[in-house]
């Protein structure tokens, strides 16, 4: 990654935070991989929820990779989820203070699912399994105004960091990673 983006995942030190501001996030149930809802697509069971996700990359990065991960599993969600973003913020930043080596933040969701298609376009087969596609969400940190906020995302180099994971994964297999959504606001 870094001679293509500048991120630097070398050391010891920790590189990465994953987290997630919608930790309670679950996918179709499938036959096998059932789980008891909280609400409407959602569960508190972190086995079940994008928190086990979050999981996998965090073991993924480094044992394959040999990154160093730090994984935040609090729940933002309550008191109102709406307001979600405003607390993995403070997460985000407590990790930011607290760990200066960290270089890569991954706030994971997953998508909303059931957007019209009947979940005919939200995996691809790949070794006879169905994967969940992924795709990035860029904020340009302008504010429903106009007005923007105090601290601006770095766009263009977020944005570059994006296109090159979704080529990246898309190379691996056609169709793994959806187009970058570009969105205003300032996603953390």
């Amino acid at each position: 990654v870094t001679e293509h983006t500048g991120v630097d995942l070398s050391g010891r030190e920790p590189r990465i935070l994953i987290y997630h501001t919608h930790a309670t996030e679950a996918y179709r149930q499938v036959p096998g991989e059932e789980y008891e809802e909280s609400s409407q697509w959602r569960t508190a069971d972190p086995g079940h929820s994008i928190i086990a996700v979050g999981a996998l990359l965090a073991e993924t990065l480094e044992q394959q990779y040999g990154i160093a991960v730090l994984h935040d599993t609090t729940n933002h969600e309550p008191p109102k989820l709406s307001t979600s973003y405003s607390r993995s913020v403070k997460t985000m930043e407590k990790y930011r203070r607290d760990y200066p080596s960290i270089t890569m933040y991954i706030d994971v969701h997953r998508d909303a699912y059931g957007s019209g298609d009947s979940g005919k376009n939200d995996f691809v087969v790949i070794d006879g399994k169905e994967v969940a596609r992924l795709m990035f969400v860029v904020g340009t940190g302008e504010g429903a105004t106009g007005t923007g906020f105090g601290e601006m995302p770095d766009f263009q180099s977020n944005y570059a960091l994006a296109k090159h994971l979704s080529e990246h994964l898309n190379d691996t297999r056609a169709g793994l990673a959806r187009n970058i959504r570009v969105k205003t606001g300032r996603y953390n």
